[in-house]
């Protein structure tokens, strides 16, 4: 149980970071380009 939480953890912090990256990503092409 606990390995399955921590996967489920690890996994909703990776989906979590993706979307702040991506976010970021956005962002700095948006700045850049502006």
């Amino acid at each position: 149980m606990k390995e399955r939480r921590s996967v489920d953890e690890v996994a909703r912090l990776m989906c979590e970071a993706d979307r702040d990256l991506a976010k970021f990503m956005l962002g700095a092409d948006v700045c850049g380009k502006a």
